[in-house]
Formats: structure tokens, sequence, C-alpha cells
């Protein structure tokens, strides 16, 4: 049923991909992860990739406003 209403709101907005080619077009984001070791604390950083055109298009369709958002997270060594 999430498959089907996610597919009727894009061609609501006359977006008529098949489940296949949402799926890869959505899987080209990535989150890369870079990792920062200090002396005293290990710093991880998570950055998602930059949406393409086709991504942005399937967020604005499906009203999706919400993206994954960059993280910051820090270990002290003890």
């Amino acid at each position: 049923q999430l498959v089907n209403t996610i597919r009727y709101m894009l061609r609501q907005s006359g977006i008529h991909y098949d489940w296949n080619n949402i799926r890869r077009i959505m899987n080209t984001r990535i989150l890369a992860t870079i990792e920062l070791p200090t002396q005293t604390k290990r710093i991880q950083i998570r950055k998602p990739s930059v949406p393409d055109r086709q991504v942005q298009e399937i967020y604005k369709a499906t009203g999706c406003t919400e993206t994954q958002k960059s993280v910051k997270k820090s270990v002290v060594y003890h």
C-alpha cells in the first residue's frame, strides 16, 4: 500500500517511474562518514550527498521536506 501511495503521489506530479526506477534513483543518495582522530578525542562527521535533480523531484512530489542531516559526534578518550 505504501508503494502504491508513493507512486500515486508521483503520478499526480507527472512522474511515471516504476518502483525499481524509484529505488534506483533514491539509492544515488549516499551518507559519507569522515573520522578525524585527535589526541584527546575522535570526531565523526556524517554528511549526506547533495540530491540530484531526479531525487529532488521525488522529494517535492511526495512532500518530503526533511532529508538526512549532517551529524557531528565526538568520542572522548579516557
